[in-house]
């Protein structure tokens, strides 16, 4: 069954389903700069218009419901090798978890493309350790971020609301 996403108006923007209204809301409690649909970019033929900017963390972010299928990775992977930036893989509505990121692919380096991150309330990405799992992050080291999940969660849209519970 294929559900149709909700437009969502949240801080000036109109966001394609209430799902990026929530991660802007996220942003907002974190106190993080961010961008809704900055650019489109050509790769190869295919146009791509990623869902965030995130300029303090310098990297792109990208929100779906579910698992991205693989021509959607592909696209993710085409866009942090052509701009040299990160992408942020945001599945689902926040939590406090890690999720993982995409990086430019360099014939000269090693760079892990599915490195598993969490964020933090600066701003910064910490990188774990290789096969660390996204479910082995203590979520009580980062009450920050827990305080801005139940913001995203609490948010409501409907009735000209304005998404930040009072």
């Amino acid at each position: 069954m294929n559900i149709k996403a909700i437009e969502t108006s949240y801080g000036g923007y109109r966001f394609r389903s209430r799902l990026e209204a929530r991660w802007a809301v996220f942003f907002d409690s974190m106190k993080w700069e961010w961008e809704y649909e900055k650019e489109g970019f050509n790769l190869g033929g295919i146009c791509y218009l990623p869902d965030f900017w995130l300029p303090k963390i310098g990297a792109w972010a990208e929100v779906k419901p579910e698992r991205l299928k693989r021509i959607e990775r592909e696209k993710c992977q085409a866009l942090a090798d052509l701009t040299e930036s990160p992408v942020i893989l945001l599945v689902g509505p926040p939590e406090v978890k890690a999720y993982r990121m995409l990086f430019m692919q360099r014939p000269d380096a090693f760079l892990a493309t599915n490195v598993v991150l969490t964020i933090h309330s600066m701003g910064t990405i910490y990188d774990c350790m290789h096969g660390l799992e996204p479910e082995d992050i203590e979520p009580d080291y980062f009450p920050d971020v827990k305080q801005a999940v139940i913001a995203a969660k609490s948010a409501r849209f409907e009735f000209g609301e304005k998404g930040i519970p009072a």
